[in-house]
């Protein structure tokens, strides 16, 4: 199990990168503006890319507080409240990414 979760972690990170290196080419090469801004977020092929380093960054936040909270948390029950807080909290944030991509 652990071996998987340093996978995963290390290639969301990958995917995460991609994703701010790909947005800094982009902004390097136009002008930084709002109709730039919105068209590149608008974008099919930028949309797909988005969804899947969102999803990258969720699952990388989540394997990064998992070990942490279960490392350094004794407390079962505290434990549970605490990761059922942080899930809940990034599922939030995934519901409303989606939103406001448009895709809900």
């Amino acid at each position: 199990m652990g071996l998987i979760l340093w996978l995963l972690q290390r290639m969301s990170a990958i995917a995460i990168m991609c994703a701010v290196v790909l947005t800094y080419i982009y902004f390097s090469h136009v002008d930084f503006n709002f109709i730039s801004w919105t068209n590149y977020f608008r974008s099919p092929l930028y949309g797909t890319f988005f969804c899947f380093a969102w999803c990258a960054l969720l699952l990388h936040a989540w394997i990064g507080v998992w070990t942490i909270i279960t490392d350094y948390v004794p407390s079962r029950k505290l434990r549970f409240i605490l990761l059922g807080l942080y899930g809940s909290f990034l599922m939030l944030s995934a519901i409303s990414a989606l939103h406001i991509r448009g895709a809900i």
